[in-house]
């Protein structure tokens, strides 16, 4: 397809950002890792992220498989 006939047709383009330009664990393991210290855990503040991100993607599958909506996070 020509380049100026790609360009006219195209309406939108949509990728998932996610990992492909925001660095999701990178930047929650910068932001946790002070509050982890300050509690005085020592233990590995990416493996604290990756539970906690598995566990909230867990729940929320749970929860839209079950059509109850959100769950808050103290629940």
């Amino acid at each position: 397809m020509p380049a100026k006939l790609l360009a006219r047709e195209i309406k939108a383009l949509v990728f998932d950002q996610y990992g492909t330009i925001v660095d999701m664990q990178g930047g929650l393991v910068a932001a946790v890792t002070p509050f982890l210290r300050d509690k005085g855990w020592d233990g590995n503040p990416n493996s604290f992220v990756t539970w906690w991100r598995r566990t909230h993607f867990e729940n929320s599958m749970i929860d839209a498989l079950c059509g109850r909506g959100h769950t808050p996070y103290r629940e």
